[in-house]
C-alpha cells in the first residue's frame, strides 16, 4: 500500500471503521514508514486536544468527525498542490476554532443555568466514547482479576500461538513484548459490545515458584485509556513515556507508541515491572 492511499485511510482507521483486512495492512505500514507515522500520531495529538477542550463543554454531535476530514482534506490539498502548510498548523487552527464554538456553547449554557461538570482532582477524565475503559477490561478478562465476567467482552482463545499471526484477524500490527525471564504463555483475541477489537497476551516467568503473570493488552492507539484510575506520566529508562497507576490492586503501565496501545497489567511490585516493560533497560 503506497504513503497516499494510507494517508488517506488514516481518518477512518483511527475511528476504527476500516475493514479488518485493510486496517491491518495500515497498521503494517504505519509501523515501518516513518513519515506515515508522524501524520498518525499527529491526528492522534488533534483528537487528545478536542478531549482536552470537550471536557469544559462537549460540542455538537459528529464535530470531531467532521473536524478530522476536514484536517485530511486540507492535508490531501497539500500533498496535489505542493502547498507548504503542515498538519501541525491546521490542527492548531482547528483547536482554536472548537476552543472558540466550546467557549460559545459554555457561554450560552451558562446563561441557561446549566451546569458544568469539573473532574476530581489526581484523576484522569471520562474516557472518550470510542475508547475501551482499562479499568473495565482488567476487572473482566484480567487473569488476576477480582471483579466478574462482564458480557461486554468476548475471548476467543488463540493457545500458545504467535500472537503476529492473527494480526489481519485482529485488524492491526501485533508485536509480541520482550520481557526478560517470561515466556508467552497464551494469547486471545478480545471482541468488546461496542465492535472494538483488541490482543491480549499472558507472559509467565521462567523463575520457578513465581506465579504472578504479566497480561499484555495491545490495540490500536488511541482505543484504550484510564477511565477512573489516578495515573501519572512517567519517563522508562529506555526514554519512552509511560502512563502508570494501580487498576484492581495491580500495577499497570500503558505505553503509546508506533500506532499502538500497549497495556501491561500485574500483581507484580510495580517498579520491577516498569524495568521490565522498558525494552532498553
Amino acid at each position: 500500500m503506497k504513503c497516499d492511499q494510507v494517508r488517506a485511510l488514516i481518518g477512518p482507521a483511527t475511528d476504527n471503521e476500516l475493514p479488518n483486512a485493510e486496517a491491518a495492512l495500515v497498521a503494517g505500514h504505519i509501523s515501518d514508514c516513518a513519515p506515515c507515522r508522524d501524520q498518525w500520531d499527529k491526528i492522534l495529538k488533534v483528537r487528545q486536544g478536542i478531549i482536552d477542550i470537550s471536557r469544559a463543554q462537549e460540542p455538537n454531535a459528529g464535530f470531531e468527525k467532521r473536524l478530522i476530514a476536514g484536517v485530511y482534506l486540507e492535508e490531501r490539498k497539500k500533498l496535489r498542490a505542493s502547498f507548504n502548510w503542515s498538519v501541525v498548523g491546521i490542527a492548531a487552527l482547528a483547536l482554536i476554532s472548537m476552543g472558540a464554538v466550546s467557549y460559545i456553547n459554555l457561554e450560552k449554557s451558562k446563561n441557561e443555568n446549566q451546569s458544568v461538570a469539573t473532574a476530581q482532582p489526581g484523576l484522569n477524565k471520562t474516557a472518550p466514547v470510542e475508547s475501551v475503559e482499562v479499568e473495565s477490561l482488567v476487572l473482566s478478562v484480567g487473569h488476576h482479576s477480582s471483579g466478574q465476567e462482564n458480557p461486554a467482552y468476548q475471548v476467543q482463545y488463540k493457545g500458545k500461538a504467535n500472537p503476529s499471526g492473527f494480526s489481519v484477524e485482529a485488524g492491526f500490527k501485533i508485536e509480541p513484548a520482550n520481557l526478560a525471564n517470561y515466556v508467552l504463555q497464551g494469547s486471545d483475541i478480545v471482541k468488546t459490545s461496542n465492535d472494538k477489537t483488541l490482543v491480549r497476551m499472558c507472559y509467565t516467568s521462567l523463575n520457578k515458584g513465581e506465579t504472578d503473570c504479566i497480561d499484555c493488552y495491545q490495540a490500536p492507539s488511541g482505543m484504550l485509556a484510564f477511565a477512573k484510575t489516578s495515573t501519572r506520566e512517567i519517563i522508562m529508562a529506555n526514554g519512552q513515556t509511560a502512563r502508570f497507576g494501580e487498576v484492581d490492586g495491580q500495577s499497570a503501565v500503558m505505553v503509546s507508541d508506533r500506532g499502538l496501545d500497549t497495556l501491561y497489567v500485574s500483581p507484580i511490585a510495580a517498579k520491577r515491572l516498569l524495568h521490565l516493560v522498558s525494552p532498553n533497560a
